[in-house]
């Protein structure tokens, strides 16, 4: 019999990206950010019809416009906007793991410093533009049995785990926020963030990890528009 715990869903997002290359594109997005907008609404529905006992929070860093704003409001539980703070530098890097962990470390400081982690057992954090299909088991991610969760790794001599979604205990992600922290010359040196997500995933007590061979999550890629699902 599993426990349905107290969950929160964070959509990391960047509606309106800059407009410089990524280590592995010159093209940042496809998708023009009315485009984006309404793909992260799409993540929003599937939150709301497959986890509805969960509560969402949006971390975006973008200027947006005073409708676009209350839009994200109103689909959401929390919403907070790193546009114009010491983290945007982090969303603009053509380091893609650069912007995530700017985004997972300002998040994970302000679940802790404002007291929202005793309100939550775990966060399960899902890209935005990405979206929970009909495959997705709310008895398995919203579960106390299961309180760290990633998609099995890939094979080979480079492994990695994805991040488009994953979850951990809250403890683990204010753990995982500092690792990187920790690990800033690698971020610089634009190691992927699914490497660093592997090696501290895989570095957690194995009767508290779990791996899942589907993450029942679709979307597009930003950089090439290709359709994704796992």
């Amino acid at each position: 019999m599993y426990i349905m715990s107290k969950i929160l869903v964070l959509i990391t997002s960047v509606i309106k990206p800059s407009s410089n290359p990524l280590s592995y594109s010159i093209v940042r997005s496809v998708y023009s950010s009315e485009q984006r907008l309404q793909q992260t609404m799409n993540t929003f529905k599937s939150i709301r019809d497959l986890l509805p006992q969960a509560d969402i929070m949006v971390c975006e860093c973008s200027p947006l416009t005073p409708e676009e704003i209350k839009i994200f409001e109103e689909n959401t539980d929390y919403f907070i906007n790193l546009y114009g703070t010491k983290y945007e530098a982090g969303t603009c890097s053509y380091s893609k793991a650069a912007g995530e962990g700017a985004q997972t470390i300002a998040t994970a400081e302000t679940i802790f410093q404002t007291g929202m982690n005793e309100q939550y057992s775990a966060i399960i954090k899902i890209s935005g533009r990405y979206w929970f299909n009909e495959c997705f088991q709310s008895t398995i991610w919203g579960s106390d049995e299961y309180p760290n969760i990633a998609n099995t790794p890939s094979a080979g001599a480079n492994e990695t785990t994805s991040t488009v979604a994953y979850k951990l205990s809250m403890e683990n992600f204010q753990q995982f926020a500092n690792y990187l922290k920790t690990h800033t010359a690698e971020i610089e040196a634009c190691v992927a963030f699914e490497t660093l997500f592997h090696r501290f995933f895989h570095s957690l007590p194995c009767n508290t990890k779990y791996f899942i061979s589907s993450l029942c999550v679709c979307g597009f890629c930003a950089v090439d528009g290709t359709f994704y699902k796992n």
